[in-house]
């Protein structure tokens, strides 16, 4: 972990002028009294929280997080420590309650009376956590029209747009571990304010983050990804991929060859149906899409954590189900559910112990599936 984090590169542009991270001064981002005071907080934060506060150097000022989907990419950077009895992911949610209570991350907006849902980052504190990853990151951060050299030094690189981009890579990035990207959602006024970027994959973007062999995050929003290459499946590091843009409608079944992936958020997307391959990885915890079917027989996927956005459109025989074996799941949201899938589901949910959110749409569900849950969303089709 530590390894992610030991030097910073920094390259912007506004309008044609560029900075370097090296020509930053304390004075340029708080008064020395204020910094004085925020490098203490930092200072005295415990090891383990750094790496979760520094994280939020990756993306601009006044960037609202998703709680879930913070926590999520911090499980797959390898920043949390195992506690026992514990999700990785109840440890991200301790971790973060802790950066709020300690005020170095400002609370937007609870779930619940315990759980977290948004968070954003102060003006001050974000700058001086770009300036401590100066000397712990490498980084490299791209605004608007940018020539993007190539560098063996790069791990992370961040692409941040207001309008059509016009960024030239010369070669891979062979160590380089995530890419993130903030677009514009205008995907209906891309044509008439060029608010988003369509990415095909013809696309040199797509074809040298393929050659990145220790990719572990992709995510990527407000582009008009079309169409995913099939050499994303050379990329066996990938822990997260996430792609949210109407314009996918398929994904490559190298896909199926990601071994290692823990996240697959592409809702929004087009996409209904993914490879038979792609549902037997066994490290699956987090599935997130709009309508995608879920087949009639998966792997065992006893880490699956959340199931978001799936549709039946298969009969299930007997007691056997899909979610037979995912005995950990804390989230599932499916539809299409008939009276062929009462017994199997019925059978399944003596098994989802942890569940805590379950949102069921169909035309013949038993009411007594939802005695034992907390929070439920019963929505049955006329």
């Amino acid at each position: 972990m530590a390894s992610l984090w030991r030097s910073f590169f920094w390259v912007g542009s506004f309008g044609g002028r560029s900075s370097r991270a090296s020509g930053m001064k304390r004075s340029s981002i708080s008064s020395s009294r204020s910094l004085g005071l925020l490098a203490l907080c930092f200072e005295d934060l415990p090891h383990d929280l750094r790496p979760c506060f520094l994280h939020f150097a990756l993306r601009p000022e006044n960037t609202i997080y998703s709680a879930r989907r913070l926590v999520r990419l911090w499980v797959v950077e390898g920043f949390l420590q195992h506690t026992k009895g514990e999700t990785m992911e109840d440890v991200g949610h301790t971790y973060l309650k802790e950066l709020v209570s300690r005020g170095m991350i400002h609370l937007i907006k609870k779930e619940s009376e315990e759980e977290i849902m948004l968070v954003t980052i102060h003006q001050q504190l974000h700058a001086m956590a770009r300036y401590e990853t100066y000397y712990q990151a490498t980084f490299l951060d791209v605004y608007g029209q940018t020539y993007v050299p190539s560098s063996a030094a790069v791990h992370h690189i961040f692409l941040n747009n207001i309008r059509n981009a016009n960024i030239h890579m010369d070669s891979t990035f062979p160590n380089l571990r995530s890419v993130l990207c903030a677009f514009p959602n205008n995907w209906e006024r891309a044509g008439a304010v060029g608010g988003a970027t369509a990415i095909t994959s013809d696309d040199h973007y797509m074809r040298h983050f393929g050659k990145s062999e220790l990719l572990r995050v992709i995510e990527l929003t407000g582009l008009q990804v079309k169409k995913v290459p099939r050499v994303i499946g050379n990329l066996i590091h990938l822990r997260y991929l996430c792609i949210r843009s109407p314009c996918l409608v398929e994904l490559p079944s190298s896909i199926g060859n990601l071994i290692n992936l823990q996240t697959l958020d592409i809702a929004k997307s087009s996409v209904k149906k993914l490879s038979t391959s792609f549902w037997k990885i066994s490290t699956l915890r987090h599935v997130i899409a709009e309508r995608l079917d879920l087949p009639k027989s998966v792997g065992v996927l006893k880490n699956m954590q959340a199931l978001m956005g799936l549709v039946c459109l298969h009969p299930w025989h007997g007691n056997i189900s899909p979610l037979h074996n995912m005995v950990n799941l804390r989230k599932l949201k499916i539809s299409g559910l008939t009276s062929n899938h009462s017994a199997a589901l019925s059978d399944a949910f003596s098994k989802l112990e942890l569940l805590i959110y379950l949102e069921l749409i169909g035309t013949d569900i038993p009411s007594t599936l939802f005695t034992n849950f907390s929070m439920w969303v019963y929505n049955p089709c006329s």
